[in-house]
């Protein structure tokens, strides 16, 4: 069985280059943006395994392909996994992720969010740039599924929720009402003073 690091030491020069096409954010001169850059790189430079890539990387290689358009899908997937962290630490609300502050945790839940739809249209981006309809559909259908998942997840977390509130209310009305059963008397009401 190959260790992980030989795994690893195979793709490592293109892995360089996957993180230096992530951190390559389009408009970053743009003044307006310069927040979102940096909390960007702040999210990339956080750490993290770079499973996918590498296996992006690894499987790009199976089959003639232009290299550099591997390192743009490879920096996709990755940029993709990222943008579900930001908008999975919102919904859980989690305020650290791997020990580090995540961007909620110091934006508020729309700034937060926004900054994650950024990140995936920017990943979309870097898929684009393997200039292929095919990998541009399974891409988009990838994300619909994750954002359906998610939905899903949040969805039945709120019946879940909705579940306990009515037993709750349920259990209330029903001690509240039980001292009045325990006063009755051959089919009569007692009143409770």
């Amino acid at each position: 069985m190959i260790a992980t690091t030989a795994i690893f030491d195979l793709v490592k020069d293109d892995l360089r280059r996957v993180e230096t096409r992530l951190h390559d954010v389009p408009l970053r001169a743009d003044p307006d943006l310069e927040l979102v850059t940096e909390a960007i790189g702040h999210l990339l430079d956080a750490g993290g395994k770079r499973i996918r890539p590498a296996l992006t990387l690894l499987t790009g290689r199976l089959y003639p392909c232009d290299p550099d358009k591997i390192v743009s899908m490879a920096a996709a997937v990755e940029m993709l996994h990222t943008a579900t962290l930001v908008h999975d630490d919102v919904v859980d609300g989690s305020l650290l992720r791997r020990g580090s502050p995540t961007l909620n945790a110091h934006w508020s839940p729309g700034a937060t969010i926004l900054t994650g739809d950024y990140m995936f249209a920017r990943a979309a981006d870097l898929a684009a740039q393997t200039g292929n309809v095919r990998v541009m559909q399974v891409f988009a259908r990838t994300l619909m599924a994750i954002v359906s998942g998610e939905l899903r997840q949040f969805q039945a977390s709120r019946r879940a929720c909705l579940r306990i509130v009515e037993e709750l209310k349920t259990s209330r009305r029903f001690r509240l009402g039980a001292p009045s059963f325990s006063h009755q008397r051959k089919g009569k009401h007692v009143a409770l003073h």
